[in-house]
């Protein structure tokens, strides 16, 4: 346990100690305790592009179209899926890069194979590339089954609230019904 003077100090150097007070400062500190990115809340790290992410998020909408809510997560959990897989793959780039050029008379097998931390963060690399490869297919084909139920039941697909209008009775639900058109039109923002 901390001692009375102990403690004054503490709080006399926390008065002090207020962290970046110009704009350049707290840009550049709010990246220090960036590791993965895995919890940022801009999925654009610094050095990325925002708009090459919009583009990949806008060819996706293009191309499926998702009507519901449900698509809507399918859809964006590939772009997501396909975005850090390319970052990944950009790592894994720069990774074998290195790795031979530390390494100039090795084979890419004989670096893979050593028990250095670089090939052990190659070989991680690796694996969460094949999981969002994996990610991405699963959600594909949720997706395409949902939409060959959808098609097969012949159900417009619109999103629709369902209640149940009082608590007694036959006990039947009635339909609130559905918007009309009810797509999605909300863009995502990379930040």
């Amino acid at each position: 346990m901390a001692t009375p003077a102990q403690l004054s100090a503490n709080r006399a150097n926390a008065q002090r100690s207020t962290g970046p007070r110009s704009a350049e400062g707290k840009s550049v500190s709010r990246f220090n305790a960036l590791k993965h990115g895995a919890d940022a809340a801009s999925i654009t790290l610094p050095g990325e592009n925002p708009a090459a992410y919009q583009a990949l998020a806008d060819a996706y909408d293009e191309t499926y179209q998702p009507p519901t809510v449900i698509q809507r997560f399918l859809v964006d959990s590939m772009i997501r899926a396909d975005w850090q897989k390319k970052r990944l793959q950009r790592l894994e780039d720069d990774l074998i890069r290195k790795l031979l050029a530390d390494s100039p008379d090795a084979s890419l097998l004989d670096v893979m194979m050593s028990d250095t931390p670089g090939a052990r963060l190659l070989a991680r690399t690796q694996r969460q590339i094949a999981a969002h490869e994996r990610a991405w297919f699963r959600a594909h084909r949720e997706l395409v089954r949902l939409a060959n139920c959808l098609a097969a039941a012949g159900v417009r697909p619109t999103i629709g609230l369902r209640v149940k209008l009082a608590s007694r009775g036959s006990g039947r639900w009635k339909s609130s019904g559905a918007a009309p058109n009810a797509r999605s039109v909300v863009r995502r923002s990379p930040t």
